[in-house]
C-alpha cells in the first residue's frame, strides 16, 4: 500500500515542484532572449556590410565605363568622368560607420549584464527589447543622413570660412553642387568674360575618342575658325607664357588673380610676356601649329589649376 504523506511532505514536494517550474521558464526566457539579441545583432552587421559592398560596386563599374563610349553619350561620359574626378574620403566614411557599429554593440553588451544582474530576468527583457528596437532605428537614422550625392564626403575644408574672401560663402551653400560647378560659378560672378572669336565649336570639353592627335580627355574647347582669323582675349589679366614648344605649338596664357585662360596653336602671337592686356585686345591669329588637325583655337579656362568646361561661362 502507498504510504500517506504527511501534510508538511506534501508542503515540501509542491514546493519543490513549484521552484524546478519557476527555474525551467526563466531559463527559457534567458535563452530566447538571448538569441533575439544575436539574431538582431546579426542582421544589423549583414545589411551594413551589404550597403558598403553596393557602393563599392557602383563606384567600380563607373569606373570601368570611364573611358568607354559604347552605349553611353558624350554628356553620359562628361558627368561619369567628373565625379571620378570628386574627391571621396573613403577613410571617414568607413570611420564613421565603424563607430556607430561600435556605439551599438557597446549598447547590446551592456543590455546583456543587465539582464544577468537581474534574478527574474522578465520586465528587464521587455526594456531590454526595446531598447535595442531603438538602437536599430537610431543606427538606421544615422546611416540615412550620410551624403549620397556622387559618392562625396563632407569633410573640413568643405566647410566655409569667414575669411573675408569674396564668393567663399556662397559657394558651399549648395553641397549638390559639382566643384567645376562652383568654379564656374565664382568666374562668371567675378569677371566679365566674352568670346575670343566667332566660329563653330569643333570638339567640346570631356572624353572623346582618342586618336594619334586626338587625347581622350578634351581639357578645354576648340573653336573652327580662318587661319589668321584675330583671337582677342576675353578677359583683363596679364600674360604670364608666351611659348612656341610642345603639343600646344604656339600658344599664350593670361593670368588675372584665381582665373588663367591658355589660347594654343595660334599662328601668330601679338603680345609678350609680362604685358598687360584688356578684354578684347588682340592677342594672336588662329593657326594649326602643334598637334592640330586643322586650323582652330583651342581654349582651356582653369581656376587654380582646375579645370572648367569654357561652354559653362563663355557667352556661346
Amino acid at each position: 500500500m502507498e504510504r500517506s504523506l504527511s501534510q508538511e511532505e506534501r508542503i515540501r514536494r509542491a514546493e519543490e515542484i513549484y521552484f524546478n517550474r519557476r527555474g525551467e521558464r526563466n531559463r527559457t526566457r534567458e535563452s530566447s532572449v538571448s538569441n533575439t539579441e544575436r539574431k538582431n545583432s546579426s542582421v544589423l552587421l549583414k545589411k551594413m556590410l551589404l550597403q558598403i559592398l553596393i557602393c563599392f560596386v557602383i563606384y567600380f563599374i563607373l569606373f570601368l565605363i570611364k573611358d568607354t563610349e559604347y552605349g553611353f553619350s558624350e554628356n553620359v561620359l562628361k558627368q561619369v568622368d567628373t565625379f571620378l574626378n570628386d574627391e571621396i574620403n573613403w577613410g571617414e566614411t568607413f570611420q564613421f560607420v565603424q563607430e556607430e557599429f561600435g556605439k551599438m554593440n557597446e549598447r547590446i553588451n551592456q543590455f546583456g549584464i543587465e539582464m544577468q544582474s537581474d534574478g527574474e530576468g522578465v520586465d528587464q527583457s521587455q526594456e531590454g527589447t526595446n531598447e535595442q528596437t531603438e538602437n536599430q532605428e537610431e543606427l538606421q537614422t544615422q546611416e540615412n543622413e550620410i551624403p549620397e550625392n556622387k559618392g562625396e564626403t563632407v569633410t573640413e575644408e568643405q566647410i566655409p570660412e569667414d575669411n573675408g574672401v569674396g564668393g567663399g560663402i556662397e559657394e558651399s551653400q549648395d553641397t549638390n553642387l559639382s566643384q567645376m560647378e562652383i568654379d564656374a560659378n565664382y568666374v562668371k560672378k567675378n569677371y566679365s568674360l566674352m568670346l575670343p572669336l566667332e566660329g563653330s565649336i569643333t570638339s567640346q570639353f570631356g572624353a572623346r575618342t582618342p586618336t594619334d592627335i586626338v587625347s581622350a580627355n578634351h581639357c578645354g574647347t576648340d573653336i573652327g575658325a580662318v587661319t589668321g582669323t584675330e583671337i582677342k582675349s576675353i578677359m583683363d589679366g596679364t600674360v604670364t607664357l608666351v611659348s612656341t614648344e610642345g603639343d600646344y605649338g604656339k600658344h599664350v596664357k593670361i593670368e588675372n588673380g584665381e582665373v588663367s585662360v591658355l589660347y594654343a596653336h595660334c599662328s601668330e602671337l601679338d603680345v609678350t610676356e609680362g604685358q598687360e592686356v584688356k578684354m578684347g585686345d588682340c592677342i594672336a591669329k588662329v593657326g594649326s601649329t602643334g598637334k592640330a588637325t586643322g586650323p582652330h583655337l583651342h581654349i582651356e579656362i582653369k581656376r587654380e589649376d582646375r579645370y572648367i568646361d569654357p561652354e559653362t561661362v563663355l557667352p556661346f
